[in-house]
C-alpha cells in the first residue's frame, strides 16, 4: 500500500488470553489466539509501498531507489536515465525533501546500508587517478527481495538519525510457511529501445568508444527463491538474483563487449518460538562489478568492484510492558579497482611498434592504466528499541518509545603497488637512443620518456565510533496527540555531541478520526563520512626525470619535484543539520485518504571545501580544506490521495517545491568569502548562496498510479509522471558579460529553462494456471509509452530515454 500517512512507527497491539486456574471438570479449552494489528502513525510523514503494489509496478532495473521515485518529495537526479546511457544498471541517486543524494539514510531490516566511502564520486579512471567511484548505498538490494519500503520525508521519529534528507526503510521478505518457490526472467535490449540522439552526433554515437554513450546493450534480470519449512515454527528463505548489462563499444577499431553486473545472494532464517516472539537471521552477499576501458588506450581494461557481504540478526518480542526489538549486524563492502599499474600517455603515434594511434588518426598511441586501488568499509551495528504499551486512563494515555544505538565503521584505502604515469610532452624521439633491456618506457632507436609521475603505494585507515540514544513520548489527550522527543548522538571522529529535538502533533477536529490537523518542528543531524580522513592520507605524486648520457644511454630516474597540490586536509567540523517545520491536513474523502502537507527546511553547516595557498618548506603550495560553509533552503507543498477497492488501487500525488543551495556535493568549492559573494543571475545581482540548484529540482511534480485486476487473468498497471520545466544556470563567458554590460568582476550566470513533460509507464501481466494450478506470469512492460524525450538539464543536446520494452516470465510453485 502506498500511503502518505502521518504514522506512529509500527506499534503492535497484542490481545492475550485470560489465564485461569486449571479445573479438572472444565471443558477442554481452545488454544490461545493472538490478534495483532498496526496502529496507524498519524504523526510522521511517510509513504509506503507494500509487496502487493511492488509486485505490479513497472520495475525498470529493479533497484530500490527506482521504485521510490514515484513517491512524494522524491526526485531523481538529472541525466541518470538518458538515451545515451540506456545500458546502465547502477541504482540512480535521489533527493528526498531537498536533501542531496548522500544525505539520505538507507536501512534494510532496521540496519543502515548507507556508504561512508566517497558516495558521490563517479570517476571511473581518467579524471582522478587516486579515486574509485562510490555510491550512497554500500550494497544494492533487488526489488524482488523487498516485502515493503517506507519513505519518511517529514516529522521523522527520533529512532532515525544520520540524515538531513529523508529515510528509506526497507523490510525484506520472510520465509513462507509452506514449501514453495519462484523462478523469473526479464530482459530488454537496445533494439527494443528508442534512443533519441542529436543528428549531428549520431554517427559518433553509433561508433561509440565512450562509456557515457551506449548504442548497443542487452539487459538480463533473473532470479530464483525457495521457501523451505524446517518445522511448524521455523523456516528458511534462500534466494538469488542477478542483473546484467552487456554493452558493446567500438574500441581500437573493433566491437568488444564490456559488462556490468549486480548479484544478490540471500539467506534468511525465521524462528517464531511463540506467538509474540520472532528471531530473524539473515546472510547476504551482494557483489557488483563494472568493466571499463580508457578511450583509445590499449591494455587499459579495468574492473570496478562494489558490494560485499553481511550478517544481520533481529529479535522481537512482546513483553507485558511493551514491545522490544534488538537488531545487530556486521557488514563488509568495497569500492575497488583492478587496473594495469603503469600508463604511457602517450607514445608518439608514428612510432613503429606503437602505431595504433596513427591508424585511428590520433597524434598519440596510449596504453596502460592507473593501478589497483582497494577501499573497504567494515561496519558493526547494534540497535535496541522499546515501545511501551499505552499507559493511562480516561482522556489521557501515553506511549513511550526509547532506544539506544552503537556502531563502529572502519574504512581503509590502499594502493597496492607503485603506479607510473608517462606523459606525451615528455616523450623524446631519438634514433640514437640505446635502451636498457628492462626499460618499458624506452624503445631502442625510436623514442624514450624523460619524465614521469610516481604514485607510491599507500595505506590509510580511519574509524568512526558512534553512539545514540532517543526518547519519545506519544501523549493522547482527548482529540489531541503530541509526540515530543529528542535524539542524542555522539561520534569520536568529528568529536561532536548533538541533541536533536523532535516534536509532532495532531488534532482530531471533529472527534471521529476523519479530519486531522497535523504539525511538527524537528531537527535532523547528518552523517559523517570516512572519505574526509582517508583523503588526507593520500600523498602527492612525485615527479621523476632522467637524461641521456654521451654514449646514448639513459640515467637512472631521480626525483625532480612533487605535486604542487597537497591532499585534502581533515579538520574537525560541526555536524550538518536541518531544521524543519511543517503543517498538514489529513482527510477521509471519497472512500480514500487525502493528505495535504506543507514543509520548510533550513539546512546549515553543510560540508564544502576551499582551496588555500600555504608555505611549506620554503615553497608555496596549495591545499584543500574542508569546511562547514554550505547551506540550503527547501520548501514544498504536497497533496496526495489514495484508495483501494475490490481489485483496484489508485494513488495520486502532487508536489510543489522551491529550493536554494550552493553546490550539490561535499566537493564543491565554497570558502568564507563565497558566503558574502554577489553574482549576476538572470538579470539581477544576488547572493551566491541564493542560486537555484543545478540538479534534482523540479518545481512541480505529480504521479498517478493505477493498478487493477481485469477479466481474463490480466492485471494492468499504469504509472503517469509529470515534471514541470526546470530552471538551471549556465556560466557566462567574459565576452558574453561584456556584450550585456555585466561587470566583468562578477561571476555571471544565465537562466535556462528546460521544458516540462509527461511520461506514461505501463505493465500488463497475464497469469494463466499452469501445471497443477501453479501460476506462470507473463509480463509486458513498456516504459515511456508515448516516447516523450525532453532534453536533459545541464547536458548539451542530450535527451531523456525513449520508449523501452521489457519482457518477463515468472513461474511460481
Amino acid at each position: 500500500m502506498i500511503t502518505r500517512l502521518f504514522f506512529l512507527g509500527g506499534f503492535v497491539l497484542s490481545f492475550c488470553p485470560l489465564v485461569v486456574a486449571a479445573d479438572d471438570n472444565a471443558p477442554p479449552s481452545l488454544p490461545p489466539v493472538t490478534v495483532t494489528g498496526t496502529v496507524v502513525d498519524q504523526l510522521s510523514g511517510t509513504s509506503e509501498l507494500s509487496s502487493a503494489v511492488l509486485s505490479n509496478l513497472p520495475q525498470k532495473n529493479g533497484s530500490l531507489t527506482e521504485t521510490i521515485t514515484l513517491l512524494p518529495r522524491v526526485q531523481i537526479g538529472e541525466g541518470q536515465r538518458t538515451s545515451e546511457n540506456a545500458g546502465e544498471i547502477l541504482p540512480p541517486r535521489i533527493s528526498i525533501s531537498g536533501g542531496r543524494a548522500y544525505e539520505n539514510f538507507y536501512a534494510v531490516d532496521g540496519l543502515s546500508i548507507g556508504s561512508l566511502l566517497d558516495p558521490l564520486s563517479t570517476d571511473t579512471f581518467a579524471e582522478n587517478i587516486v579515486k574509485v567511484p562510490g555510491h550512497p548505498q554500500r550494497s544494492f538490494i533487488h526489488q524482488d527481495l523487498i516485502e515493503s519500503v517506507t519513505v519518511y520525508d517529514s516529522n521523522v521519529p527520533a529512532k532515525f538519525g544520520r540524515f538531513t534528507g529523508g529515510v528509506v526503510d526497507a523490510q525484506t521478505r520472510d520465509p513462507a510457511p509452506e514449501l514453495s518457490g519462484a523462478l523469473r526472467y526479464r530482459t530488454t535490449r537496445h533494439n527494443w529501445t528508442q534512443l533519441h540522439i542529436d543528428p549531428q552526433r549520431r554517427e559518433a554515437f553509433e561508433l561509440s568508444n565512450d562509456f557515457q554513450q551506449q548504442p548497443r546493450f542487452v539487459k538480463q534480470d533473473a532470479g530464483a527463491q525457495f521457501n523451505i519449512p524446517l518445522r511448524s515454527d521455523m523456516a528458511v528463505l534462500a534466494a538469488y538474483n542477478i542483473l546484467r548489462s552487456d554493452k558493446e563499444f567500438y574500441h581500437l577499431g573493433d566491437w568488444k563487449t564490456w559488462s556490468d553486473q549486480t548479484e544478490n545472494w540471500f539467506l534468511k532464517y525465521l524462528w517464531t518460538p511463540s506467538t509474540d516472539s520472532k528471531l530473524e537471521l539473515t546472510a547476504t552477499y551482494t557483489p557488483a562489478s563494472s568493466e571499463f576501458f580508457i578511450v583509445n588506450t590499449r591494455e587499459s581494461d579495468l574492473d570496478i568492484r562494489r558490494g560485499g557481504y553481511g550478517f544481520n540478526s533481529r529479535f522481537s518480542t512482546s513483553l507485558d510492558a511493551g514491545d522490544l526489538v534488538i537488531s545487530a549486524g556486521y557488514q563488509f563492502n568495497e569500492n575497488s579497482r583492478d587496473a594495469t599499474a603503469s600508463s604511457y600517455t602517450f607514445w608518439p603515434a608514428d612510432t613503429l611498434t606503437r602505431d595504433w594511434g596513427e591508424r585511428l588518426d590520433l597524434p598519440y598511441s596510449a596504453e596502460g592504466g592507473y593501478g589497483d586501488i582497494d577501499t573497504d568499509e567494515e561496519s558493526l551495528q547494534l540497535n535496541i528499541d522499546f515501545e511501551s504499551r499505552p499507559v493511562g486512563s480516561g482522556p489521557l494515555t501515553q506511549t513511550v518509545n526509547a532506544g539506544i544505538e552503537a556502531g563502529r565503521d572502519h574504512g581503509s584505502y590502499q594502493r597496492k603497488d607503485n603506479t607510473l604515469v608517462h606523459a606525451l610532452n615528455r616523450a623524446v624521439k631519438d634514433a640514437d637512443i640505446a635502451c636498457a633491456p628492462d626499460d618499458p618506457a624506452c624503445l631502442d632507436g625510436l623514442v624514450y620518456f624523460r619524465e614521469r609521475r610516481l604514485y607510491e603505494s599507500q595505506d590509510a585507515e580511519a574509524t568512526i565510533n558512534r553512539y545514540a540514544a532517543y526518547l519519545e513520548d506519544r501523549i493522547d489527550i482527548g482529540r489531541i496527540s503530541l509526540r515530543p522527543g529528542a535524539r542524542l548522538s555522539h561520534d569520536n571522529f568529528m568529536d561532536n555531541t548533538n541533541l536533536a529535538h523532535r516534536l509532532a502533533g495532531s488534532w482530531d477536529l471533529f472527534g471521529n478520526g476523519d479530519t486531522l490537523l497535523l504539525s511538527g518542528v524537528n531537527r535532523y543531524y547528518g552523517e559523517t563520512l570516512l572519505t574526509y580522513k582517508l583523503r588526507e592520507a593520500k600523498e602527492p605524486y612525485i615527479i621523476q626525470s632522467r637524461s641521456k648520457t654521451a654514449d646514448n644511454r639513459l640515467t637512472n630516474w631521480t626525483v625532480s619535484g612533487t605535486q604542487n597540490l597537497l591532499p585534502e586536509k581533515f579538520s574537525k567540523l560541526d555536524t550538518p543539520y536541518s531544521d524543519e517545520w511543517n503543517i498538514g491536513l489529513r482527510q477521509q474523502l471519497f472512500g480514500g485518504t487525502l493528505d495535504i502537507n506543507y514543509l520548510e527546511r533550513r539546512n546549515r553547516d553543510q560540508f564544502a571545501k576551499e582551496l588555500r595557498v600555504v608555505e611549506l618548506a620554503g615553497e608555496t603550495v596549495r591545499e584543500w580544506l574542508l569546511n562547514n560553509h554550505g547551506s540550503s533552503r527547501y520548501e514544498s507543498l504536497n497533496v496526495s490521495w489514495e484508495r483501494h477497492w475490490h481489485r483496484h488501487f489508485l494513488h495520486v500525488n502532487y508536489t510543489w517545491s522551491d529550493a536554494e543551495a550552493y553546490g550539490e556535493s561535499y566537493d564543491d568549492l565554497f570558502d568564507e568569502e563565497d558566503r558574502y559573494e554577489k553574482v549576476w543571475f538572470d538579470g539581477k545581482v544576488i547572493d551566491k548562496e541564493s542560486l537555484p540548484r543545478s540538479d534534482s529540482f523540479r518545481e512541480h511534480a505529480a504521479n498517478l498510479i493505477y493498478s487493477g485486476r481485469l477479466p481474463g487473468e490480466l492485471t494492468f498497471t499504469n504509472v503517469t509522471r509529470y515534471v514541470s520545466g526546470y530552471q538551471t544556470r549556465e556560466l557566462l563567458s567574459r565576452t558574453e558579460k561584456t556584450a550585456r554590460d555585466i561587470p566583468v568582476d562578477l561571476v555571471a550566470y544565465d537562466s535556462k529553462r528546460q521544458p516540462d513533460y509527461w511520461i506514461f509507464d505501463w505493465r500488463l501481466d497475464w497469469q494463466p494456471k499452469f501445471y497443477s494450478g501453479q501460476p506462470l506470469t507473463l509480463s509486458l512492460e513498456i516504459d515511456n509509452v508515448f516516447d516523450r524525450t525532453p532534453p536533459v538539464a545541464g547536458k548539451e543536446n542530450v535527451f531523456e530515454l525513449g520508449r523501452q520494452v521489457w519482457l518477463a516470465a515468472r513461474y511460481t510453485f
